[in-house]
């Protein structure tokens, strides 16, 4: 997962983290380490997937896995934290393969 942090003003702050992400995990799952990441509180998280080259998706229930929404390699999770000051982040995953 490759993380970029940004400013209330808009303005990335910091260099992207990296991070592989199971595609079983759930949204709820990725917004709790998100919160982790980046001290903000899950309830005020909006999520996206972006594949390289498309236009972001909303991943907007808690309770679906990261497969559900078609999230792979190379893409970029953004969070939007919403509340008194907006601040976005951005993440390129990089998704664990699942074999059977």
């Amino acid at each position: 997962m490759h993380c970029s942090n940004n400013s209330c003003c808009g303005i990335w702050l910091q260099a992207p983290v990296e991070k592989k992400l199971p595609l079983s995990m759930t949204v709820g799952t990725l917004k709790t380490l998100m919160s982790k990441l980046f001290k903000c509180d899950p309830a005020l998280q909006h999520l996206a997937f972006r594949p390289k080259g498309v236009y972001p998706s909303p991943l907007d229930n808690d309770m679906q896995t990261l497969s559900f929404y078609g999230v792979c390699d190379g893409g970029d999770i953004l969070l939007e934290e919403i509340g008194e000051t907006t601040a976005r982040r951005e993440l390129c995953v990089f998704c664990m393969t699942q074999t059977t």
